[in-house]
């Protein structure tokens, strides 16, 4: 009776290593090659580099960030969230977005003049301590119509709505952005 105790306890560690190798190569196979992650105990920040392609220096890149708070009120879908914004200004390339412990997904959008967005959703992960997302923006042959279309519009609702408390000091420098840029198209003209 001992031995086979014994015997089938050895399969269940056997069995747990296995499927933890399994687990963890899933993981891994799974990750973006743009994407990188440092072991913790959970997530608090995405940090990272960017850089524009082309002639960047008329324009200094920067992110906006939205940021999903978890409310106290649940419904058959889960939890509630409360969207915020901010602005990071990358310091030498080099950038730093911390989660605070009440929000649970940020979604980043890297933008500069006359270069194509990127955005990317990061969630809060068990296991994973820090998000490290390099990012090069690459030229737009189409800026003035992407601008006009999708760009503005979704700047403008940062500046519009007070629902993203955002500061006062990144909608202006969001509004001095666009009024900057749109000169600059004119002037194309």
């Amino acid at each position: 009776m001992d031995i086979t105790y014994q015997q089938s306890e050895g399969w269940l560690r056997r069995g747990s290593f296995l499927l933890f190798l399994l687990l963890a190569a899933a993981f891994w196979s799974g990750c973006s090659k743009h994407l990188d992650y440092r072991l913790g105990v959970v997530t608090s920040s995405v940090s990272g580099r960017l850089t524009a392609g082309g002639d960047s220096t008329e324009s200094q890149p920067f992110i906006i960030v939205r940021k999903y708070n978890r409310t106290l009120i649940e419904n058959a879908d889960g939890f509630l969230y409360r969207v915020s914004a901010e602005i990071a200004y990358p310091d030498n390339g080099e950038y730093s977005v911390k989660m605070d412990w009440g929000v649970d997904q940020v979604e980043l959008m890297f933008l500069s003049r006359n270069h194509i967005p990127v955005i990317h959703h990061f969630k809060r992960t068990l296991g994973v301590g820090e998000y490290i997302f390099h990012v090069k923006l690459q030229m737009d042959s189409t800026w003035q119509n992407n601008y006009y279309l999708l760009i503005k519009p979704v700047l403008s609702e940062y500046i519009l709505e007070q629902r993203f408390n955002m500061r006062q000091s990144d909608q202006l420098f969001l509004g001095q952005w666009m009024d900057r840029t749109e000169d600059e198209i004119t002037a194309k003209k």
